[in-house]
C-alpha cells in the first residue's frame, strides 16, 4: 500500500508539473499573474510615474506595494480573446473600454492612415487577491449561471423545493453534496439558442421543444467564455470567488435578464 500511495503521488506531482500548477501559490503576485490568469481590471486615468517594472508584448506593469498591478496596454480580452500565448483573459471595465473606443473612432473619422497607426494605449488596475488562475477555478452553485457551456443529462425533477426559481419559471437544485446541478426547464439551448449568457443543451435524445424538462449536469463539466464571464461577473463580484454564501442579487439579475445583448431568460 505504501509503494502505490507514493506511486499515485509521483503520477500526481508529474501531472501537476505538466499543468504548471506544482507548487505555485494560492494566489497570483507579480512574478505570476501572466501564468494563465482571470482578471478583471478597473480604469486608471495616469500609469505610474516611473519606469515599469516589466515590460514585454502584453503591456507595461507596474507593482503597487505588492498589493495591485497596474498595466497600460492596447491589447485587452475586451476584444474577444486571450492576452498573449500564456492565455491570460484580462478584461479592463467594459464601459470604459467601449467609450475610448467610440472616441477613437470618433478622431480618427475619414483619416484611414492614422486609424493604422493609432494604437489605443488603456491603463487598468487590480489587486492581487482579484486575479485566479484559471486552472484553480472552479464552477459552482455561485456562478454556473454566467457565461457557461454545458450539456444537462437526463433526471428525475427533486421532490424538494427549488433552492433557487428564476423569474422565467426555471428552477434549480444542487445535489450530489455541492458537486452538481439539476435544472427543470422548458427553453433549453437545443431549440431556443442562447439562455441569457449561456449556452445549455440537454440530452438530445431526449429533448422535446417547450416540454418542461429535468437535467442534471456536474460542475466539472461546465465550461466558460472567459470575456463574457468576466465582462458579467466579475464586474459585480470584484472577483472570481464564489457567491455561494452571498445574496441572490446577482443571481436574480442574470438568471432573469433577457436584454442587453444577451438571449432569453433562464
Amino acid at each position: 500500500p505504501s509503494t502505490t500511495r507514493r506511486l499515485e503521488t509521483r503520477v500526481s506531482r508529474s501531472r501537476r508539473r505538466r499543468q504548471g500548477t506544482l507548487d505555485r501559490p494560492q494566489r497570483p503576485t507579480f512574478g505570476t499573474l501572466h501564468q494563465k490568469t482571470l482578471a478583471y481590471f478597473t480604469p486608471v486615468d495616469n500609469p505610474p510615474n516611473r519606469q515599469p517594472d516589466y515590460k514585454s508584448a502584453a503591456g507595461w506593469f507596474w507593482n503597487v506595494n505588492d498589493e495591485s498591478v497596474i498595466r497600460a496596454s492596447a491589447d485587452w480580452s475586451n476584444q474577444g480573446r486571450t492576452i498573449d500565448r500564456a492565455g491570460n483573459w484580462w478584461v479592463l471595465e467594459p464601459e470604459y473600454y467601449d467609450r475610448q473606443k467610440m472616441q477613437q473612432r470618433a478622431r480618427n473619422r475619414g483619416n484611414d492612415a492614422a486609424a493604422a497607426t493609432d494604437p489605443l494605449i488603456l491603463t487598468g488596475q487590480c489587486r492581487y487577491q482579484d486575479l485566479t488562475f484559471y486552472e484553480t477555478f472552479r464552477i459552482d452553485f455561485g456562478n454556473f449561471y454566467v457565461a457557461t457551456r454545458a450539456s444537462y443529462e437526463a433526471c428525475e425533477r427533486p421532490v424538494e423545493p427549488p433552492h433557487f426559481r428564476s423569474p422565467s419559471g426555471s428552477e434549480y437544485w444542487e445535489t450530489d453534496e455541492g458537486r452538481a446541478v439539476i435544472r427543470c426547464s422548458d427553453h433549453w439551448s437545443n431549440s431556443c439558442g442562447l439562455i441569457a449568457t449561456c449556452w445549455w443543451t440537454y440530452d438530445w435524445e431526449h429533448h422535446v421543444p417547450r416540454r418542461r424538462l429535468t437535467g442534471k449536469c456536474r460542475y466539472e463539466d461546465f465550461s466558460i467564455n472567459g470575456r463574457r464571464f468576466l465582462e458579467v461577473f466579475f464586474s459585480h463580484s470584484g472577483h472570481a470567488k464564489s457567491t455561494n454564501k452571498r445574496s441572490n442579487s446577482i443571481k436574480g439579475r442574470y438568471m432573469g435578464r433577457s436584454s442587453g445583448g444577451v438571449g432569453r431568460k433562464m
